[in-house]
This record gives C-alpha cells, sequence and structure tokens, in this order.
C-alpha cells in the first residue's frame, strides 16, 4: 500500500489532521515514517515537547492546589499521547511538593541519568 519512500502528502495529511485536533506535537518524517537519522528532529526534542504536552494536561487537571492528581487521572494524561517515550520506556511521574513531574529515562532507559527528560508543573 504505501512504500518506503517519503510521501509529502501523507505528512502534509497527518500534520493537517494534528492541526484541527489541536495537538502541539511535532509531527515529523520521523514520527510518520520512521526514517533513518536525517530527521530534522531528534527522540531527544521529540521526548522533551512530549513531556512538555504531559505537564500541560496534568495541570489541566482538576486537583486541589498543593496536591497531585490521583494515580488513575495520571494514567489517562501519560495514556493520552502515547505509552512509551520516543525510545519505547514507559512514561514515570512524581509528586513533588504538589507538582507533577514527568519523567523520561532517555535513551539508556535508566532513571536520574544525563539523558533524562524532566518536566515539572509550574508553581
Amino acid at each position: 500500500m504505501f512504500s518506503n519512500t517519503r510521501s509529502p502528502w501523507l505528512i502534509a495529511i497527518v500534520t493537517m489532521l494534528c492541526v484541527v485536533r489541536g495537538c502541539t506535537l511535532l509531527i515529523t518524517e520521523s514520527v510518520v515514517c520512521g526514517c533513518g537519522p536525517e530527521h530534522r528532529y531528534s527522540k531527544q526534542t521529540l521526548a522533551e515537547h512530549q513531556v512538555e504536552r504531559l505537564v500541560s494536561l496534568a495541570g489541566d487537571l482538576d486537583h486541589p492546589r498543593g496536591r497531585c492528581p490521583g494515580a488513575a487521572d495520571m494514567q489517562g494524561v501519560l495514556a493520552s499521547l502515547d505509552a512509551t517515550d520516543p525510545w519505547g520506556h514507559a512514561w514515570a511521574y512524581e509528586c513533588d511538593d504538589g507538582h507533577v513531574v514527568v519523567r523520561s529515562d532517555g535513551e539508556d532507559g535508566v532513571a536520574n541519568t544525563l539523558d533524562d527528560v524532566v518536566g515539572r508543573e509550574p508553581r
């Protein structure tokens, strides 16, 4: 059905759908076709945008000031984008002083290393 070549029309259609649905993620050839390393955006950049979006969604949840949303609500937020980060690892979240912190363990899949991507709900 689809060849392994890049399709500008497919990218344009997916981008248009994303704009219409209000997505804030960058839709690139790397997301659409999983092409090689010449991508315009890296997995690291994609993870940064996804973490930003997840933190924003968590902030939109109805929760009392100084308390984090419940586990069920946060699981819904984490599932709203993808079940995993760009490297295939599960998203992690925690509550730090009443603020949601969302984490991707990065390429190595190990928490608290230099390649982690972390976002925190604003105070």
